[in-house]
């Protein structure tokens, strides 16, 4: 059986339960939904044969095409076995999924997989490599294992006196520097429409106490930050969002601001720090290549999809003659 559930019911399955990465949280979801008008963040939960599986996603509606779809939030999300049983039962369990979502009137959800969390442990149809990630292992000794390159650029970073802010409290004129430097960044690198946000979403973020901001200063002007996502119970810190302006590229602060991080975490006995990937699957990327610097350890990035209308679905392919290869093809997210 499906069931919708609140917010606070869903918090509570998964604090009582043996996951624990915030990314992937009923609380990250709602706090993501802020980010975006269109985005409604909804909660069910499956209990079936002794699975019980929970789903911390978006809603979005499509008025255009009068489409309704489930996707994951801005990092990753997907459905969540809380509690396994038979394995001989999970094509049933994909099933009635698969009707519930398609009786409600979805034509399809879209996943984003975390790269932490084991395959066997997430209920999708569909599943597709998409590219490799970077973690640090904090157990290790971390600055032999960065590259001469990374060594190089902490260096520079100090000898140019960037000082790195911790703990910092959050008044509103600081919330709006940091929103004011990410939405700059953006529109040096002429990034896609969907990655801007809004100043709210930031301070949903940075209230959080799962979610900690070092920043990065020179000659007391904010030049760059770092906003992390912390995992307590799985001692898992993972990097989310980070800007800096050209004084702060000059200088490297953001690599400054990371081995602060790392530091700090491993003080606290935390195991790993997942830095993500590239802007693409080509291991040539750019931001890939930065984030190679800090550590070789690779962890696959999967998604999924589950197409609970697909006649609809390939028909609608058919209609709009999309090239477009995302699952969500029809919705052109600039």
């Amino acid at each position: 059986m499906i069931s919708k559930i609140t917010f606070q019911n869903a918090q509570e399955l998964y604090d009582n339960s043996s996951v624990d990465i915030f990314s992937v949280s009923p609380e990250y979801c709602y706090l993501d939904s802020f980010r975006n008008s269109n985005l409604k963040p909804i909660f069910f939960l499956q209990n079936t044969k002794s699975y019980k599986i929970l789903y911390s996603l978006h809603e979005v509606y499509s008025k255009d095409l009068n489409i309704l779809d489930i996707q994951s939030p801005y990092s990753y999300g997907c459905p969540i076995i809380l509690d396994h049983g038979n394995p001989a039962d999970r094509d049933y369990i994909l099933n009635e999924a698969k009707t519930f979502f398609f009786n409600n009137n979805y034509l399809v959800g879209f996943y984003r997989i975390h790269p932490f969390i084991e395959l066997n442990s997430v209920l999708i149809e569909n599943i597709y490599l998409n590219r490799k990630t970077i973690f640090i292992d904090l157990q290790k000794n971390i600055w032999e294992k960065l590259e001469p390159r990374v060594r190089t650029s902490i260096r520079k970073a100090r000898k140019n006196d960037i000082i790195i802010k911790k703990n910092i409290t959050i008044p509103d004129d600081f919330i709006e520097t940091v929103h004011d430097l990410y939405t700059q960044n953006l529109t040096s690198i002429h990034a896609k429409k969907f990655y801007y946000f809004n100043v709210k979403f930031f301070k949903k973020l940075l209230i959080n106490d799962n979610i900690n901001i070092y920043a990065s200063t020179y000659r007391d002007e904010v030049v760059g930050f770092v906003i992390i996502l912390c995992s307590r119970k799985d001692f898992l810190i993972e990097y989310h969002l980070s800007a800096s302006n050209e004084i702060g590229k000059k200088f490297n602060a953001n690599t400054l601001i990371l081995w602060e991080i790392m530091q700090d975490y491993k003080n606290k006995n935390f195991l790993n720090f997942y830095l993500g990937g590239g802007l693409c699957s080509n291991i040539n990327d750019r931001l890939f290549n930065y984030k190679k610097g800090f550590s070789n350890l690779t962890k696959n990035f999967y998604i999924g999809d589950m197409k609970f209308n697909h006649e609809r679905y390939l028909n609608l392919k058919k209609e709009i003659k999309s090239q477009n290869n995302k699952i969500i093809f029809y919705r052109d997210e600039k």
